[in-house]
Parts: structure tokens; C-alpha cells; sequence
């Protein structure tokens, strides 16, 4: 079975517990029968939270003064519900980490913050069976790069991360290839949705009765930030996997049921065995 993995579950598997990591593997690696399969929109997302994450956290380490202070810090940040995520990300980053003072486990955070920010996304690219490149995302392919400041202060660029309308970006047209399942989206949206249902549901419908077959106003909306799950979703179908692995559920559940797919869901607790959504009857 193809399946495609999405941003969630990477995260998971290399930013949550060992048990969670190895869970992925066991439902993903030789043995499972699955052919792993994620897409551009994905790496564009990993390089924006989770790498995006991993260099706030080295700036953090200097603006705090080092290791235990940005522990602190992060500890106060994750009972803000908007922070929570990013909090998480940093802490399970700093969870390995051991060191006889405070410099030295803020040394070695460092060391390997640096490694993580320059080789997550070759991991990524050499952990999937297929990366699927039909989105066009232009932002995904640049990798980030080290500068070396006056005074000796590194920083990471991590290249673009708005979509273009023309150009490399190609976000655009492929909306417009993939307009048969953007339809079958919208109209199960539109049946489906409760006025106070998901925000980010309800955005990805406005996207879509906004820009239905306009290329240049689709891309001008950012896409990728804006609807990425949208765009994932699509990707998937390009694809032509049966399977969503997510930890995302919520907004996965109705896209998937759209597209006919199968869901997988990821649990947050590592004790609890993943969850099989089959697709919908009228699918199989």
C-alpha cells in the first residue's frame, strides 16, 4: 500500500519519545507493506515548524544565556495554547541532552541543533520511498544554509517561504491539474462542514470557492501556509496513495473521506496503538 506520511508524523518521529519513533517504524518500515511516500508541500512544512523551531531554539540558548534558562523559558512558553507546539518541539529537542554544567549542555545542544538544521531534510528525502514533487512548492528545494556573522555568531537562512506567482513556484497550476479533486473536496466541505466547525476546514473551503481555476489568485494567498493541508491532501492523491498516516485527524478526516482514502492515525500517546479509518463505502 502506498502511504503517504505527513508532516505530523516526520515530527513525531524524530522530535517526540523513542517509543513514538518506534512506532512509525514499525507501521511504516520493511514488514508493514507500505511504500512511504510524502511530497514538497511536506518538506516546505517540516523546514518551516520543526527546523523553523530547532533555530529558534539555538538563538534562544544565546538570548537566555544558556541551557537551563531556555528550559525555564520554554517550560512557562508551553502553557500558552498558541506557543504549546513550538514548545514541544524544543523540549523534545533538548531532551537528550546531558552535560556536567550548564556550558556544556548548552555546547552540545548546539552541536546538535546545527547537525539537525543542516541534515533533517536529506534524512527526510532519503527516509521516504518517494517524494512526490508534482506541487511545484519552489520554497521546499531550498535547503538551509549556515552564516557565520562579524564576531563569529552563526545564523541559518532557511531561504523562501511565500509562495510566487510565476517563476519556480508552481503551486498554481498545480491546483489547476488537480481541479477534479479540489471539486470533490469543496463539495463534501460545503455538505458537510458545521458553522462552527474546524477553522482551518472552513479556510480551506473559502480557498477553494474563491479560487476555483484561478491560478495567479491561488498562489498570490500563499497556499503552502495558508491551506497546506489542502495541498497535501492533493498531493497525495498525484501520488495515487490509498493511505494518509497523520497525527492530524481532525482536519484529515473529512479530506480523506472526500478523496476516498484511508486514514492511519498517529496517537499522542505513544501506549496507544494506531487507529485505522477505512474509506468511505461508496469509495471501496
Amino acid at each position: 500500500m502506498r502511504t503517504f506520511i505527513d508532516t505530523s508524523v516526520f515530527i513525531a518521529r524524530h522530535a517526540h519519545s523513542p517509543t513514538q519513533a518506534q512506532k512509525v517504524e514499525s507501521a511504516t518500515g520493511a514488514g508493514s507493506g507500505r511504500t512511504k511516500v510524502s511530497g514538497l508541500v511536506v518538506r516546505q512544512e517540516l523546514k518551516r515548524r520543526m527546523l523553523g523551531d530547532a533555530e529558534y531554539l539555538f538563538r534562544l540558548l544565546d538570548e537566555k544565556n544558556g541551557f537551563e534558562e531556555a528550559l525555564h523559558h520554554l517550560n512557562r512558553l508551553r502553557q500558552l495554547p498558541y506557543q504549546a507546539n513550538r514548545a514541544g518541539i524544543c523540549l523534545g529537542l533538548m531532551a537528550s541532552i546531558t552535560g556536567v554544567d550548564d556550558q556544556d549542555k548548552t555546547d552540545r545542544l548546539k552541536a546538535k541543533l546545527r547537525r539537525f538544521i543542516l541534515t533533517c531534510l536529506a534524512k527526510f528525502d532519503g527516509w521516504v520511498d518517494h517524494l512526490e514533487r508534482g506541487s511545484g512548492c519552489h520554497c521546499a528545494t531550498l535547503d538551509p544554509v549556515e552564516r557565520k556573522k562579524r564576531g563569529g555568531r552563526v545564523v541559518f537562512e532557511m531561504g523562501d517561504d511565500k509562495c510566487g506567482t510565476g517563476g519556480t513556484c508552481h503551486v498554481g497550476q498545480f491546483l489547476t491539474r488537480m481541479s477534479d479533486s479540489s471539486t470533490a473536496i469543496q463539495s463534501h466541505l460545503a455538505a458537510t462542514l458545521e458553522p462552527n466547525g474546524r477553522k482551518e476546514l472552513h479556510d480551506i473551503l473559502a480557498f477553494l470557492n474563491d479560487t476555483t481555476s484561478a491560478e495567479f489568485t491561488a498562489t498570490d494567498r500563499n497556499p503552502c501556509l495558508t491551506v497546506g493541508d489542502l495541498l497535501i491532501a492533493l498531493e497525495s492523491v498525484a501520488a495515487n496513495c490509498a493511505e494518509m498516516y497523520t497525527m492530524n485527524h481532525r482536519d484529515s478526516l473529512p479530506l480523506c473521506a472526500a478523496l476516498g482514502q484511508q486514514l492511519r492515525i498517529l496517537s499522542h500517546k505513544p501506549e496507544v496503538e494506531d487507529v485505522v479509518v477505512p474509506p468511505p463505502a461508496s469509495a471501496v
